[in-house]
Formats: structure tokens, C-alpha cells, sequence
């Protein structure tokens, strides 16, 4: 997670004084506030519609439709002002804005509807249930509602391999099913669309199945014995008839095969991954690395992704539990993080500067010595592998090589200089004398 963000540029406020103005409501903490409490209201709106709703109920909820629609729109055209051209910059600015656009189509439909236009009603339902994507937008400010997003993206690869588990079971036992009970009579819950007479019905037939639902019905009408059915029926061996065993051994080996286990698997498999991030969020929440970001633009705004060491203490002060100095940070803080330092252009003599990805490694690492774990020996691979994919991240990182020295022995030569000159000045006071009232330097 600490890969996947990066410094971005700060945006630049407006010259213009209106422009600013819609700036700075764009970017308050109160307007994104209020946003999320019209989304909430929009959903209890949504809540509201029901079946064989009367002209009164309908041409309220449609009022109210509007005029969520406006705030929205609102919204929209107070970031674009303020923010300009950095407004699409953002992902989440992108799906507000296609919310936005939705919207007013499907108000602009509504309109016309009842102006009884001729509009296919299936366009206007389908702009209808687009609204409800309104919705999604509390994801964006929702931490608990991103963990299960997470939770789930992080499930995926591994629900990819128990899906093709469970179609390679359902296509054992469709064949299986086929070669047993393909001239099985119609009878109970067995008709022309539920049976195993084809490859595709048995596929469907068994993923209905796989919830359990209804498994005892479709056992009874494959176990049918005569009379209601011939057991002479074009010479089969059974007939048309079923077999009670050989219907009780399939059904129940499938159910407790594929229901109890492998479709429980997906179950297990999203649990662990939110149970994983859920541990991981507890030492260091998943948001962290993003705020640490955010808190990088105001000492970087350019995202150059260099800082310099005289700022590094204020950014550790500023950035989000559990990395955070509350206490301040000092030398020798600096010093035990280890940070590597570079010389812009080779010069010792200006202060060097340090790489975000640099500062960010070393908290944790500090992090997890904090916890009492063993940094040098069981994170020895991990922080092998940080460092190839924050090389891979940051190709001007790479560029830099190990750095020209570090916190520590940067710290321990400020204050080797620092003695150094106190010493001098020392001893130029020592090799004054008085002469007249005033102080003059004695020659050698």
C-alpha cells in the first residue's frame, strides 16, 4: 500500500479574486461535510419509492430528485472554477462528475417523459437507476466502506483460483449427471428446462444447486420407481426411471462438495483478506501512506520528491498516527532514522536533501522496532523488496544511488562543526587583550 501512492503537485491557487474564492470553498473541509450529508439524505431519498406510487408521492420524490441534482451540480461548477484545469486531475473528481452528467440526464428525461414525448422507457429506467450511483460517492469518505473495498480487491487473485475449482467441479458432475440420469421421465421439479438431457441444462441445473436450494426436491424426482415410471423404456437398463441411491450419492456429494466447501471457500478466502487488513490496519491503517502524501505537498508543492533535511522535522510532527513524532523531533531523532541525504550537485556546502521514499521506509522501519519485531532479520526480504519497487516507483531515486551520507552522520558532523567553531571563537577571546579601553587581536 505504501507503493501505490506518490507525491502530486500541489495545486496553485488562483490570481483571480473570484476564482480564489471558489478555491477556497472547494477545497474546505466543511463544503466536503455538507456534501456527504446531501448523499445521505439522497439515500433515504432513494429508500422512498415504492410500487404504485400516486401522482402527489411522485411528483414530490421527482421535486426532490431536482433538487439534489442542483447541489450536485453546484458542486461541479464550484471546483471547476476554483480548481481549473486540475479539477480532472483526480479520479475521484472524474466519477463526480459523470454522476453529475447522469443526473441531469436523467432529470432532462423525466422532463420529457411527462411532457408525453415519445422516449423508449427503457432509456429513461436505465438514467432512473444510474442515480443510485450517487451512493458510491461515500466510498470516497467512508474508511470502514474502502477496508472491504480493499478487503475484496485483495481477494480476487484468489478468487479467480476457487472459481475454476468450481467450474471444474460443476463440469464433473454435469457429465456425470448426463451419463446417470439424461432419460430420467419428467416428473415433480424435473421438466423440459430442469434435467440433464443436455450439457448446457446440467451446467444450469448445478449452479442452482450450489446455493443448496431445492437439492432434496430434484433428488426425489431422480429417484421415481415404477409404476410412475417403465423400467422397460427403450431397453435401458433403468428405463425412464431414476435410481434412489445413485440420485442420494450424486446430490449430496455435490451439495456438500461444492455448497459446503468450495462456494464457503469464497467466503473464507474475502474474511481472511479483511481480517489481514484489518490487523495491518490496527498497526498502520491503510490510509496513512495517502495522508503522509498529503502532508508531503506542503513542504513539496513542485512534487520534486526531495525535501530538505532542515524540513524533515517538521514533516514528522505533521504526518498521521501511528508514524508520527508527537513529541517533536530533535538531532538525534534524525539521527537514529538513518535517513540518506544527498548534496544537490555534489556541494557539502549547501544543506542536503532528502526522498520521500527514503523518510517514509525509515518510519516504518522505526515502526516496527517500536512493536518489538525484528527489523533485521524477519523484514530483511520485505525491505529488500521496498527497495526494488520503490526503485522501479521512483526512477530518479534509483538515479541517486545510495545517497552521500545520512542522517546520523550528517548530525554527527553539524555538531563536530558546531564544537569546531565554538572552540575558534573561544580561542579568539583568549588572544585578546585590553589596550585603552578598547579590545584589539594580538599578532603572533
Amino acid at each position: 500500500k505504501m507503493l501505490r501512492p506518490r507525491p502530486s503537485k500541489t495545486i496553485p491557487p488562483p490570481r483571480s479574486n473570484l476564482q480564489l474564492w471558489f478555491y477556497k470553498l472547494a477545497t474546505s473541509k466543511w463544503m466536503e461535510n455538507i456534501i456527504v450529508v446531501v448523499i445521505l439524505l439522497n439515500t433515504l431519498v432513494f429508500a422512498m419509492y415504492h410500487h404504485d406510487m400516486n401522482s402527489d408521492w411522485t411528483l414530490s420524490l421527482f421535486i426532490i430528485n431536482i433538487i439534489f441534482t442542483v447541489i450536485y451540480l453546484i458542486e461541479a461548477i464550484i471546483k471547476i472554477v476554483g480548481l481549473r484545469q486540475y479539477y480532472f486531475q483526480s479520479g475521484w473528481n472524474w466519477f463526480d462528475f459523470v454522476i453529475v452528467v447522469l443526473s441531469v440526464i436523467s432529470v432532462i428525461l423525466d422532463f420529457l417523459a411527462q411532457a408525453s414525448l415519445p422516449l423508449n422507457p427503457a432509456v429513461v429506467r436505465l438514467f432512473r437507476v444510474m442515480r443510485i450511483v450517487r451512493v458510491l460517492r461515500t466510498i470516497r469518505h467512508a474508511q470502514g466502506l474502502k477496508r472491504l473495498l480493499t478487503a475484496l480487491l485483495l481477494s480476487l487473485p484468489s478468487l479467480f483460483n476457487v472459481a475454476c475449482l468450481l467450474v471444474l467441479i460443476v463440469f464433473v458432475y454435469a457429465c456425470v449427471g448426463m451419463s446417470l440420469f439424461k432419460d430420467v421421465k419428467h416428473n415433480g421439479v424435473v421438466n423440459d428446462a430442469v434435467n440433464f438431457e443436455t450439457f448446457g441444462r446440467s451446467i444450469l441445473l448445478l449452479f442452482r444447486l450450489s446455493t443448496s436450494a431445492g437439492w432434496n426436491d430434484v433428488t426425489e424426482a431422480y429417484s421415481i420407481e415404477e409404476p410412475q415410471c417403465n423400467s422397460t423404456y427403450k431397453d435401458l437398463p433403468n428405463g425412464n426411471c431414476g435410481d434412489a441411491i445413485n440420485a442420494s450419492i450424486f446430490f449430496s456429494t455435490f451439495v456438500a462438495v461444492l455448497f459446503l466447501i468450495v462456494v464457503n471457500m469464497y467466503i473464507a478466502v474475502i474474511l481472511d483478506n479483511l481480517i489481514s487488513t484489518n490487523t495491518k490496519e490496527h498497526e498502520i491503517p491503510a490510509d496513512v501512506f495517502e495522508d503522509y502524501y498529503v502532508v508531503w505537498k506542503k513542504f513539496d508543492p513542485d512534487a520534486t520528491q526531495m525535501i530538505r533535511y532542515g524540513q524533515i522535522p517538521n514533516l514528522l510532527v505533521q504526518i498521521p498516527d501511528p508514524l508520527r513524532y508527537r513529541l517533536g523531533c530533535n538531532e538525534n531523532d534524525l539521527a537514529q532514522l538513518h535517513i540518506p541525504l544527498f548534496y544537490s550537485d555534489g556541494d557539502i556546502t549547501l544543506e542536503p536533501l532528502a526522498h520521500c521514499g527514503d523518510i517514509l521506509d525509515a518510519l516504518l522501519q522505526k515502526h516496527v522496532e517500536d512493536q518489538g519485531l525484528d527489523s533485521e532479520g524477519m523484514n530483511d526480504d520485505i525491505r529488500r523488496i521496498m527497495k526494488d519497487k520503490l526503485a522501479a516507483k521512483f526512477p530518479k531515486r534509483r538515479n541517486l544511488g545510495d545517497g552521500d551520507t545520512d542522517t546520523q552522520e550528517y548530525s554527527t558532523l553539524k555538531l563536530a562543526a558546531i564544537k569546531i567553531q565554538r572552540a575558534w571563537r573561544k580561542h579568539r577571546l583568549q588572544r585578546t587583550v585590553p589596550n585603552d579601553g578598547l579590545t584589539t587581536e594580538t599578532t603572533c
